[in-house]
């Protein structure tokens, strides 16, 4: 009954938006200048990064896809601080967690906002300085929210945005989103058409909330071991997430013990490549003591 009402109440909500309203840009819309500028939008934590690829913006959505264990999490985490220093006093970053529980994302993201490590963030605990300099990194204590999804379903998802309010969300991560339940799905579908529509209905939320969506996804057998994986080695998917997105960022690691702390940064697929420039291939150390890539 709660489901049916819901998508009562959203049906009439957009027929009321249709008899007042059409959107549309034209070759003089501000979207579209501001579209053609590299440097507007949330920065990478990566410098070279930076570099080759654009800014993040409104409805970019851009996969992490990681071995299991190889710091896909931490990645997010740097990732979250990197895009704080750009954000407005108001917004915010909406992490839905579906992998631990939500008090060990948020260490980790403190971790990695403060580059301290372990025993450093007790001691700042104990002193009584931690929340400030969590704060002085991110601008705002609850810069980062964490919600535990498991078990939950899209709708669920939409009511904790909804709360939240449009004009307050300036990212969303979704960490392992292929595990949430979508309940408009038919059942009779093949894993990689549920898949495909779960990315795309998390790319729409991005469109829908003006922010970038950063859901995370593993990185299949065939990857194992290579610094540099390919597209087409997303776990259980090897067109439809692909299609979902407009960038894929893979956190290769070699199985060369010497390289143990080593991580492979590319993009086998982006829309976010300057002009000029060359896909990123990166070969960078995983601070996994203080929660950071360097």
């Amino acid at each position: 009954i709660v489901s049916v009402l819901h998508d009562l109440a959203a049906g009439v909500k957009l027929s009321l938006e249709r008899t007042t309203k059409f959107d549309f840009a034209t070759v003089d819309d501000n979207s579209i200048e501001e579209g053609l500028d590299d440097d507007t939008g949330l920065r990478w934590c990566i410098p070279a990064m930076n570099t080759v690829y654009r800014r993040n913006q409104p409805g970019d959505q851009t996969i992490i896809a990681a071995r299991p264990g190889s710091g896909k999490t931490t990645f997010l985490c740097f990732q979250n601080y990197a895009m704080a220093q750009d954000m407005k006093d108001n917004e915010v970053i909406v992490w839905f967690n579906n992998e631990s529980r939500r008090q060990k994302i948020m260490s980790r993201q403190i971790q990695s906002a403060i580059g301290a490590t372990d025993s450093e963030l007790h001691a700042m605990l104990k002193a009584g300085t931690m929340k400030e300099a969590y704060v002085k990194a991110m601008g705002r204590p609850d810069r980062v929210q964490v919600y535990d999804v498991h078990g939950k379903d899209t709708r669920y998802i939409e009511e904790i945005l909804e709360t939240i309010g449009i004009e307050n969300v300036g990212g969303m991560v979704f960490d392992m989103i292929d595990k949430v339940k979508f309940l408009d799905l038919n059942v009779n579908m093949r894993e990689d058409q549920r898949l495909e529509a779960m990315y795309t209905w998390s790319r729409e939320l991005g469109v829908l909330y003006e922010c970038p969506t950063f859901p995370s996804s593993q990185i299949s057998v065939e990857g194992a071991g290579l610094l540099f994986p390919e597209e087409h080695m997303l776990k259980d998917s090897k067109t439809g997430k692909q299609g979902a997105c407009d960038g894929i960022l893979m956190l290769g690691k070699s199985d060369d013990p010497m390289l143990s702390k080593t991580r492979g940064i590319s993009m086998p697929k982006t829309k976010q490549r300057r002009a000029g420039q060359s896909d990123l291939r990166e070969e960078v150390l995983f601070d996994e003591d203080r929660g950071r890539y360097v």
